[in-house]
């Protein structure tokens, strides 16, 4: 049984561990507030964030570092990371972002769309994701505020 939870300080070694054996960047990781946790009886099995930016109307939100552990791959615990990332903005209602090299065929079950770079909310330009940590060939993704978790 995986149990998804906000992820506390003490789980930032985990988060980290994951990420960079995943590939993901780690830049800017560190700041990012909101951070979630799924635990089975193996430890951590994934872990996503949720980078917040901008305020009011202007706020958006950037998915990013969803990593599951390979042995928990294809259970659902990347599904059930999103769902608990995407209930949040649907909360504040802001539109969520992210940027992928290899999930673009797995998103759109969340209502995420391919959009140019350009189209992301400009909030989000002070992340490091954007701001280089990604690369460029990865593809961004928007999900407009106000959709039901998926």
């Amino acid at each position: 049984m995986t149990a998804v939870r906000r992820a506390t300080p003490d789980d930032a070694a985990a988060i980290e561990r994951l990420v960079e054996e995943a590939g993901l960047p780690l830049a800017g990781l560190r700041g990012v507030a909101l951070r979630f946790v799924a635990e089975d009886d193996h430890g951590p099995a994934g872990v996503a964030a949720l980078e917040e930016h901008g305020s009011g109307s202007e706020r958006a939100l950037l998915l990013r570092s969803v990593v599951t552990r390979p042995d928990a791959r294809g259970t659902g615990v990347g599904a059930a990371l999103v769902r608990a990332a995407l209930l949040h903005g649907d909360e504040v209602q802001a539109p969520i972002a992210l940027l992928t090299e290899t999930a673009e065929c797995w998103f759109p079950r969340f209502g995420f769309r391919v959009v140019p770079r350009g189209d992301l909310p400009p909030t989000l330009a002070a992340s490091e994701e954007l701001r280089g940590a990604c690369a460029l060939t990865a593809r961004a993704m928007l999900r407009p505020h106000g959709r039901t978790a998926g």
